[in-house]
C-alpha cells in the first residue's frame, strides 16, 4: 500500500481438507473484510479435495460450497476471475460450473490418482526414482514398520532402507 501498488491474491477456502484456509462458513465475511483494502485484488479463490477419489458425495458437497460462496460475491459485485479446487482426481472426475482453472497434482508426474480414471486420461510417467538400500534388516513377524505402524509383518522377513525421506 505505501508503494501504491496492488497485490493480487488468491483465498483458499476450506471446504473439508482441514488444513489452511479460511472455514468456508466464515470466508464471506472474510472476504468482505479484505475488500476493504484497496490495494489487495482477489484474482481467484480456491479449495482443495482430500478425498475425490474415494468420496464422491463429499466432494460434491466440497464443490456446492464453493459455488454458493461465488455466487454470494458475485450478487456483491465482486467478481472473482479465477475459481479453482481441483486436484488430479478432481480434474478428472468432476465437473464444475464455476470452476475454471485447475491444480494437477500427481497428473503433472503422470500419475494417475486412481485406477477409474486410467480409461479417461493416457498418461506418461515423467520421473523416475532411483536409489540405493542404506541399510538391511532381520524382523520377525508381527514388528511394524513406518510412520503410523503402516507396515505389519506377517512373517519373518528382511527389510531394507532407502534414502528417499524427507531428510534425504
Amino acid at each position: 500500500r505505501s508503494r501504491g501498488k496492488k497485490i493480487d491474491i488468491h483465498v483458499k477456502v476450506d471446504t473439508g481438507m482441514g488444513r489452511l484456509g479460511i472455514w468456508h462458513k466464515e470466508a464471506l465475511e472474510f472476504i468482505n473484510g479484505l475488500l476493504e483494502f484497496s490495494h489487495l485484488s482477489i484474482k481467484g479463490i480456491y479449495t482443495h479435495f482430500p478425498s475425490a477419489d474415494t468420496d464422491r458425495a463429499f466432494t460434491q458437497k466440497q464443490i456446492k460450497q464453493l459455488t454458493e460462496l461465488v455466487r454470494k460475491l458475485d450478487k456483491k459485485g465482486c467478481v472473482v476471475p479465477y475459481i479453482h479446487a481441483a486436484n488430479s482426481m478432481g480434474l478428472v472426475g468432476y465437473q464444475g460450473k464455476i470452476l475454471n482453472l485447475a491444480r494437477a497434482g500427481l497428473m503433472i508426474y503422470g500419475l494417475c490418482p486412481s485406477d477409474s480414471i486410467k480409461r479417461k486420461v493416457k498418461l506418461t510417467p515423467a520421473m523416475t526414482i532411483k536409489a540405493r538400500v542404506i541399510f538391511l534388516k532381520r524382523i520377525t513377524k508381527g514388528q511394524s514398520v513406518s510412520y503410523g505402524r503402516t507396515f505389519i509383518a506377517k512373517k519373518n522377513m528382511l527389510v531394507a532402507t532407502l534414502p528417499v525421506g524427507y531428510n534425504d
